[in-house]
């Protein structure tokens, strides 16, 4: 990765410069007066020392406000305009007075209209500006650091930009041409927006102290590239991105801080080769992710160099995320690699629920996958797999759900109870007839002079004949065998009628007709019609409620392979019944499984 570097260094940057003893100072006053001052439309400035002057330079003292990390964006109404093309080349712009953050000084509250560069210039500060047209920086380490900062101990060697507009492009180098060694060098990027049409945004940090890039804001409709490799520290956090395609190249850094970001759009990566990584919240993905290795591979298969904030890479992004990073095998190791560092990192920091989303999203990839070899070569092994990825993905959502398992297993019970509810089993004596016994019952009871007690109970008198020999039986045996038998049948007798006599006891209480329905009075019938339809609607429903008791209950004992030895239906539901208990083995198993590795976890 030290090549990559040094070619960003021949590609954007000038050589290594000296900071002699005779670079001319300024106050900040007196800098803006050499830009109004110039004739040209360019201002050019090289070699020298910008300082705050605590008498004529208040009004760049930055507020409070303007360099606070998550400062509210209401940029100030009033600001200077500077109609020239700025070239600074090795100017330090001296930031801080004794380390205290209340005398941070800044180039406050200017609107650049032209191109501003910077070379070279390891110290400055921005705050509450726009940069209408292109914004470029190019910095590496300065040799005499040490000896610069002796003369000016304030000295920090890092760049601030804060609460800032891009508006045209940005581009953005800081690195070190000792790449030996970090240096003490860093970069604050905060709070600053970047609009719909700034383009060709490319911000790079090479072999720095830190990075912090937080609170920004992307609106741009463009390619914009992040790099940032072999640092001490990076801190990447708040940021939003709301348009265009972000890529994050974030790779060697010690201790890498990501967290709290909101991509709103497909977005491309690389965190790999960190040594500490704080990734905070899954969330932070709310559209596509994918590779940044793998699409610059496939970038680089098309043998034609592409930029990277060219604006052909929203249909190289569309292609590659479609098609590109299935069908090709290196690609497609690229996307699981990338994933396997966040599932990893999750994994390892005992946060099942961001990890499982990352191991679904990896086996959504395999299943892709597996479903575009089909295509190309339909096998029963490809099949096969496909078909219990897509299970898998309903049942339990690839095995990081078995709650989803219960909820899918009570679907196939009830589909499986709702066909058993139209064909009779051996559980349910009346079958089919339970509903026209209900009807009989009544019709008998309207037609006879007789109360509803006496029709249940001429109804019941097989059940009590049986009853009745019992006791009849034990009672002519009484003088035959010992007192126990008698003393301990009777009370099995009589709870055996039991059931049947509090019934009709009950019958009894409620009966409100006397003698047969052709018999009421006119003014009667009404109210009694009202009653006993009411009666024979609470009988049906109790009727209908155990059919599908039944129902339920057989489907849950099949599904379940409970069995109790025997299939207690014919027919054609046999054979479902059968089916069913296959399904409900398999979905068993794997809810069982699934439900284990959680555990694990």
């Amino acid at each position: 990765m030290k090549k990559t570097i040094l070619l960003f260094i021949l590609c954007f940057s000038l050589n290594s410069f000296s900071q002699d003893e005779t670079s001319k100072e300024y106050s900040y006053s007196e800098f803006f007066e050499l830009i109004k001052k110039e004739k040209d439309t360019i201002f050019i400035l090289k070699d020298a020392i910008v300082k705050y002057d605590s008498i004529q330079d208040k009004e760049f003292l930055a507020p409070d406000y303007s360099i606070s990390r998550n400062a509210n964006k209401a940029y100030d109404k009033e600001r200077h305009i500077v109609n020239k093309a700025i070239v600074l080349e090795n100017v330090q712009f001296i930031v801080y007075q004794d380390y205290k953050a209340d005398v941070m000084s800044s180039i406050h509250s200017i609107v650049f209209e032209k191109d501003v560069t910077i070379l070279n210039s390891f110290e400055f500060a921005f705050s509450n500006c726009i940069f209408k047209k292109a914004f470029k920086h190019s910095n590496f380490k300065y040799p005499k650091f040490e000896v610069f900062k002796e003369k000016y101990p304030a000295a920090t060697g890092s760049t601030y930009i804060y609460q800032s507009q891009f508006l045209g492009s940005c581009r953005i180098i800081n690195s070190s041409t000792n790449l030996e060694d970090k240096n003490d060098f860093g970069w604050q990027f905060v709070n600053n927006t970047f609009g719909e049409k700034c383009s060709r945004i490319y911000i790079g940090n090479f072999l720095l102290n830190f990075v912090d890039f937080s609170y920004n804001t992307f609106n741009t409709s463009y390619p914009h590239y992040i790099h940032i490799e072999q640092l001490t520290q990076a801190v990447i956090e708040n940021n939003t991105f709301n348009n265009g395609l972000p890529q994050f190249y974030c790779i060697e850094i010690d201790e890498l801080i990501f967290k709290d970001n909101a991509f709103n759009v497909p977005s491309l990566i690389n965190f790999k080769a960190t040594n500490n990584v704080n990734f905070i919240g899954v969330n932070q993905f709310k559209s596509t992710t994918s590779s940044l290795d793998g699409f610059d591979d496939y970038k680089r298969s098309l043998n034609q160099w592409i930029n990277f904030t060219d604006i052909s890479n929203f249909d190289l992004f569309n292609n590659y995320n479609t098609k590109e990073k299935i069908q090709n095998p290196t690609t497609y190791q690229y996307e699981l690699d990338q994933k396997s560092v966040f599932y990893n990192y999750f994994k390892e920091k005992h946060n099942t629920v961001e990890a499982n989303k990352f191991y679904v999203e990896i086996k959504e990839l395999e299943s892709q996958r597996i479903a575009y070899e089909h295509n190309l070569n339909p096998t029963f092994n490809t099949f096969f797999k496909l078909q219990i990825n897509k299970f898998l993905k309903l049942f339990s959502n690839y095995g990081t759900e078995p709650e989803g398992a219960v909820v899918v297993s009570i679907y196939v019970i009830l589909l499986f109870a709702l066909i058993y509810l139209f064909f009779p089993n051996s559980w349910d004596k009346h079958g089919k007839n339970r509903i026209m016994d209900r009807y009989r019952f009544f019709t008998k009871y309207m037609s006879k002079d007789a109360g509803m007690h006496d029709v249940y109970l001429e109804e019941q008198q097989d059940e009590l004949l049986a009853s009745e020999d019992f006791k009849t039986y034990m009672l002519k045996a009484e003088k035959h065998i010992p007192k126990f038998f008698i003393a301990t049948a009777l009370p099995l007798y009589r709870w055996s009628v039991s059931g049947t006599k509090l019934s009709a006891s009950f019958l009894k209480r409620v009966d409100i007709m006397k003698g047969t329905w052709n018999e009421l009075p006119k003014s009667k019938r009404v109210w009694k019609s009202i009653l006993l339809v009411g009666a024979f609607l609470i009988a049906i429903v109790y009727d209908i409620f155990i059919k599908i008791l039944n129902a339920l209950m057989l489907s849950i004992n099949t599904f379940t392979t409970l069995g109790f030895g025997e299939i207690p239906i014919k027919g054609l539901p046999r054979y479902l019944a059968i089916i069913q208990g296959f399904i409900g083995w398999f979905m068993l198993t794997i809810f069982s499984v699934s439900l284990i590795s959680q555990l694990l976890n």
